[in-house]
């Protein structure tokens, strides 16, 4: 009865103990999934935003392009929207335009001057009776769709009149509510907002609401396909096993809903959901993740360390009946030992040999558990420290291969991953720079870092034959590090586009002012229109076919960067095949 209790109560701790063990692994894996469902939320909101970013950089282009020119033509919008390569590199904008701010008075005159430009049957619509007006004069691509909008009056709808003020007064770009564009019998697939970015009289940002309301003078307005929108920007972002959901606003209903993803589970737990909350364009969306449910067939910690548990569990238990019962028959062989002198000798000598057998075969299956618990041990760690580096390796091999659609999408998301390696590379060194700390110093020596430059463009070129023409430049108080980078990218793009010419001609040389430094790169290239100025100093904007001239396009957005966080300007003149010359200014100090 004493050893049957004892090989019990050993199966009962042990049990106990893997119990135990179970729950702490339950918990931790819990919060494991947890914490990849915050990073995926985490990562998939700087996603948006940094996506987003990129299409407002577009807008603010087209802003200061188009509100420049308020009497421009219909084929120079056309000829510079054409340029930006919407469909390619900017998926989901339907369409692109420019909405102008007029007096109602005005009406008739506006259809008459659009009329005059070639748009023979232009009219504002729908019939209000506003005191103002805002109606879409230009629009791109001139496709079926989009030339229908022509003529819309902004002000008549409610949403899209109340954005355009928001936009007014905070100067920023504001984003209306969800709209159903085409035919409402596909409404999932038709679903879209828009965006308006204001404009003011003379181009700058007025101080005070009221001036921005009576300066504004139109909007950049750009409608976005939500569908083709988010593919383009976190088609390839979510992890395998984790749904999404997006709504706009703050209700979450199916009324707001605008995007679910393929992984969205049938059944949610509520301990597995994630919500995050972003500024899209001053409108809220709601980011709600959800985690699919584990299967059985899935690695699972839990499940281990339970099923390794009832196994350890079985086996000590084992273990102890086996001690138990060599006890008991090294009492019983005792017992009978005692009955005769001669027969307790041999049966001592055969008990110590059977026992000291027992104890190595005991003492080696104790080994045996030690090494194989360790094991187990660490074999349950190191899937939990390295799940979130495998996971993204994992889902690359889970859905795709037996779902062709799935592998068509990859395909796609695969070939333009390639296509925009080299862009997006130069794109996140460019977002670097603002995060880089300025390390100022004193006293550069800016004639060092400008033969730095000089050198280093040199080799690149040959043979050619370039006459420098390079002043005494001054000490000035800034990062050597950066301000290297601005003369490396001036200096090289003053001897890439001087190529055509034999001799070049490139003067560098400063200017002191009244409380700045100015700096200019001269040389004799092909230089170009100034027309197009505006969109120099922007990201990936480029004055030259990619056959012409090699770069990404990024170069002098890095300079203008650089100098802007030095508290600079920077800006260039230029005449097509007559040179160009590129100015920065640096801040006195001291």
């Amino acid at each position: 009865m004493r050893s049957r209790w004892t090989s019990h109560s050993v199966l009962l701790i042990s049990l106990g103990v893997t119990m135990a063990a179970t729950y702490v692994v339950h918990r931790l894996t819990n919060e494991r999934e947890n914490a990849t469902l915050n990073r995926s939320a985490d990562q998939l909101r700087q996603n948006i935003e940094s996506g987003l970013n990129k299409y407002l950089t577009v807008l603010d282009s087209v802003r200061a392009f188009s509100m420049a020119k308020v009497s421009m033509s219909r084929p120079q919008f056309h000829d510079y929207v054409e340029a930006l390569n919407l469909r390619d590199r900017y998926q989901g904008i339907e369409g692109l335009g420019v909405a102008l701010k007029f007096d109602s008075t005005l009406k008739e005159k506006i259809v008459e001057k659009a009329r005059e430009q070639g748009i023979s049957d232009f009219k504002i619509w729908p019939p209000s009776g506003n005191p103002q007006i805002c109606p879409l004069v230009l629009i791109e691509p001139t496709e079926k769709e989009n030339l229908a909008a022509i003529g819309y009056d902004l002000f008549t709808d409610e949403d899209h009149r109340s954005t355009a003020i928001l936009a007014a007064e905070k100067g920023t770009p504001a984003a209306t509510g969800t709209s159903v564009f085409g035919a409402k019998e596909n409404k999932s697939k038709g679903k879209g907002f828009f965006i308006l970015m204001p404009g003011y009289n003379g181009g700058r940002l007025p101080e005070t609401i009221e001036q921005r309301r009576t300066n504004v003078v139109g909007y950049v307005y750009c409608a976005f396909r939500t569908a083709p929108f988010l593919q383009a920007i976190i088609g390839r972002s979510t992890n395998s096993g984790i749904g999404l959901r997006i709504y706009d606003g703050h209700s979450m209903s199916d009324d707001t809903l605008i995007h679910q993803s393929l992984e969205w589970p049938a059944s949610v737990n509520r301990s597995l959901l994630v919500t995050n909350s972003i500024n899209v364009a001053s409108r809220t969306w709601n980011l709600v993740f959800a985690s699919q449910p584990r299967l059985l067939l899935d690695f699972n910690p839990t499940l281990v360390t339970f099923f390794v548990g009832l196994a350890l569990s079985a086996l000590l238990w084992r273990i102890t009946i086996t001690q138990i019962r060599a006890r008991e028959d090294a009492e019983s062989h005792a017992q009978e030992l005692r009955e005769s002198e001669g027969k307790i000798r041999e049966l001592n000598t055969s008990l110590e040999r059977r026992v000291a057998e027992r104890t190595a075969e005991l003492e080696s299956v104790i080994e045996e558990l030690k090494a194989f618990s360790y094991s187990v041990s660490h074999d349950l760690r190191a899937p939990l420290r390295h799940i979130g580096g495998f996971v993204s390796l994992l889902q690359s091999n889970v859905v795709i291969a037996s779902d062709e659609k799935a592998q068509r999408h990859a395909a796609i998301i695969a070939g333009a991953t390639q296509q925009m390696g080299q862009l997006i590379d130069a794109l996140l060194k460019f977002s670097q720079l603002g995060r880089v700390n300025l390390a100022v110093t004193q006293g550069v020596n800016v004639n060092k870092l400008v033969q730095e430059a000089c050198e280093t463009a040199i080799p690149a070129n040959g043979d050619r034959a370039i006459t420098w023409r390079i002043a005494d430049l001054p000490s000035v108080t800034a990062d050597p590090t950066l301000l290297r980078q601005v003369f490396a990218n001036l200096v090289s793009n003053a001897v890439k586009y001087s190529g055509p010419r034999s001799p070049a001609v490139i003067e560098i040389g400063s200017e002191s002012l009244d409380h700045e430094v100015l700096f200019f790169i001269r040389d004799n290239g092909v230089g170009f229109d100034m027309a197009y100025v505006a969109k120099l100093f922007g990201v990936f904007q480029r004055l030259h076919q990619e056959n012409e001239f090699e770069g990404t396009g990024v170069g002098l957005a890095n300079v203008r960067r650089i100098v802007s966080r030095h508290g600079g300007r920077t800006w260039a003149e230029s005449i097509v095949d007559k040179g160009a010359t590129f100015y920065f200014t640096l801040p006195k100090t001291g």
